[in-house]
C-alpha cells in the first residue's frame, strides 16, 4: 500500500508531457484517419487492457493457484503425510507471517528497481518455491515451504494494483481491479478441475497425485516471470505499443483528472516518513482494518473449502475427523477407501461452484459501481451479506446439507463483490484522505 502513495512522480510526468500536447494533438486526426481525441483515447486505454492488465490477470490467477493449491492437495497430502487439522491448519496459516512482514519491504525494493524486474523475480521464485512443495516430507518442510511462499507472493499484487494507477485515471480503476478479482476467482474456478486431474495422475512415475499437483501447477509462474521481465514496460512512456500521439493523448487525460481531484498531501520519499505518513492516515488505516478482517474470512474460507466440502458430502462433521494417521499406514488407508470419485474427485469439482458464482457477481457488483461512481456502500452492503452466510453456514449445514452448500455459495458471492470497490477505496484513500468521498 505505500507504493501506492507514489503516484505523484506520475503526475508530474504527466505534466510534463503535457507541455507541447497541443501540437501533437493537432496532426492525431491525420495519423489516425480523423479519429477524435476521446476515440483515440479509449483506443489507448483499450490497448493497456490488453497489453498490462491481462498479463496481471494471468498472474494473478498463477498467483492464487499456487497459494491455495494446497487446499485441493490437503484431501490426500494430510493423509500421506500423517498431517492433522491441526498440522495443517498451522502450516496454511504461517504463508501469511512472511506475506505481511514482506509486503511493505517488497513495494518499497518494486519503486527502486522497477515493477518489470522485481514482479518478474517474485514470479519466478514463488514458482521453483511452489513446485518444492512436491518434496515435504515432515512438518519442518512443510512450514518452510510455507513461509518462504508467503514471502515471495507479498509484494507481486499490491505493485500489481500500483502498475495500473500510472496508466489509468481512478474514475477507470474500478473495472480493471474487478477483472484482478475475477481472476482470483478463476483461479479457483480453474483450480478444482486442475486439481482433480493432477490427483488422479497418483502412482505415475513414483509420485503421488498431490505431487504432480504441486510440481505441475508452479512451472507456470517460472514461465510466466519470463515472460512479464521481457513483456511489461517499467511505464506508459516506455511501452512500445504505444506511439507518440497515444502517450500524449494519455499524459494529457491523467493530467486533466489530477486538475479536477483534490489537491493530494506531500508525499516524502524517505522510507521512514512514507511509512509514517501511511500510519497516519485514518482512512487508510481503517481500510486495513476491514481489509485483514476480511482477508482472515477469505482466505480461511478458501483453504478450508474442499475438506469442507468433502465433510459435508461423506455425512460427518470437521470435528468428528479421525486422528492423523502415521506415513506406514497411509497405504491401507487409501485402500480402505471405499470411493475414490465420492472423497477425492467430487469435492473438488463442487468448490469451483462458489466461486463461478463470485466470478459473476463480482462483475455485476464493479460494473454498478463504476456506472454510479460509489463504491462505500458497494463494498460494505456485499460484506455484510458474506459475513451473515458465513455465520449462518452451521445453522443451514443442520437443518439440510445443500442449505449448507448454499450458504458458501452466498459467501463466495459476497465477499467477491467486495473485493473491487474496496480496492478502489484503498487507492484513494492513498492519495490522502481528502481523496476519499462518499
Amino acid at each position: 500500500m505505500a507504493s501506492s502513495c507514489l503516484d505523484k512522480e506520475a503526475c508530474k510526468d504527466a505534466r510534463e508531457e503535457e507541455q507541447g500536447v497541443g501540437s501533437k494533438l493537432s496532426v492525431s486526426s491525420e495519423s489516425t484517419g480523423r479519429m477524435s481525441d476521446a476515440d483515440l483515447l479509449e483506443t489507448v486505454y483499450k490497448k493497456i487492457c490488453r497489453r498490462v492488465l491481462l498479463l496481471f490477470v494471468i498472474a494473478v490467477i498463477l498467483n492464487h493457484i499456487d497459494r491455495t493449491n494446497l487446499a485441493y492437495a490437503a484431501i490426500t497430502f494430510n493423509r500421506d503425510l500423517g498431517f492433522g487439522p491441526q498440522t495443517y491448519g498451522l502450516g496454511s496459516a504461517l504463508f501469511f507471517v512472511t506475506y505481511c512482514i514482506f509486503q511493505v519491504p517488497c513495494n518499497l525494493i518494486m519503486v527502486r528497481v522497477g515493477i518489470r524486474r522485481w514482479l518478474a523475480l517474485l514470479l519466478v521464485g514463488w514458482g521453483c518455491v511452489a513446485s518444492c512443495f512436491a518434496l515435504i516430507h515432515n512438518e519442518a518442510t512443510f512450514f518452510t515451504l510455507r513461509l518462504l511462499l508467503g514471502a515471495f507472493e507479498s509484494g507481486a499484487v499490491p505493485a500489481m494494483w500500483w502498475h495500473l494507477s500510472q496508466f489509468l485515471p481512478q474514475e477507470r480503476l474500478t473495472k480493471p481491479y474487478m477483472w484482478m478479482t475475477v481472476g482470483v476467482l478463476l483461479a479457483q474456478i480453474l483450480g478444482g478441475p486442475l486439481a482433480a486431474a493432477f490427483l488422479s495422475m497418483d502412482g505415475i512415475g513414483g509420485l503421488k497425485g498431490w505431487q504432480w499437483l504441486f510440481v505441475l501447477e508452479g512451472f507456470p509462474s517460472v514461465v510466466m516471470g519470463a515472460m512479464v521481465f521481457f513483456v511489461l514496460p517499467d511505464s506508459y512512456k516506455s511501452a512500445p505499443w504505444l506511439t507518440a500521439t497515444e502517450k500524449a493523448v494519455l499524459a494529457a487525460d491523467l493530467s486533466a483528472h489530477l486538475k479536477n481531484s483534490p489537491p493530494r498531501e506531500h508525499i516524502p520519499r524517505k522510507a521512514v516518513q512514507l511509512l509514517r505518513m501511511v500510519f497516519s492516515n485514518p482512512m487508510l488505516m481503517y481500510l486495513c482494518f476491514v481489509g485483514i478482517m476480511q482477508s482472515c474470512a477469505s482466505h480461511t474460507f478458501i483453504l478450508w473449502l474442499p475438506t469442507i466440502i468433502e465433510a459435508l458430502i461423506n455425512g460427518r462433521a470437521l470435528g468428528s475427523a479421525k486422528a492423523p494417521v502415521s506415513k506406514g499406514s497411509a497405504a491401507a488407508a487409501a485402500a480402505a477407501s471405499p470411493d475414490k470419485l465420492r472423497t477425492v474427485i467430487l469435492p473438488v469439482i463442487l468448490a469451483a461452484v462458489p466461486y463461478t458464482a463470485g466470478a459473476v457477481t463480482a462483475w455485476l457488483v464493479a460494473a454498478s459501481s463504476q456506472k454510479r461512481k460509489e463504491l462505500f456502500y458497494h463494498a460494505a452492503v456485499s460484506m455484510m451479506a458474506a459475513g451473515v452466510f458465513f455465520c449462518l453456514f452451521p445453522v443451514l449445514t443442520q437443518a439440510a446439507v445443500a442449505g449448507g452448500f448454499v450458504s458458501l455459495v452466498l459467501v463466495a458471492a459476497g465477499g467477491s463483490a467486495a473485493v473491487s470497490p474496496k480496492t478502489a477505496l484503498v487507492s484513494h484513500a492513498c492519495r490522502g484522505p481528502s481523496q476519499v468521498r462518499a
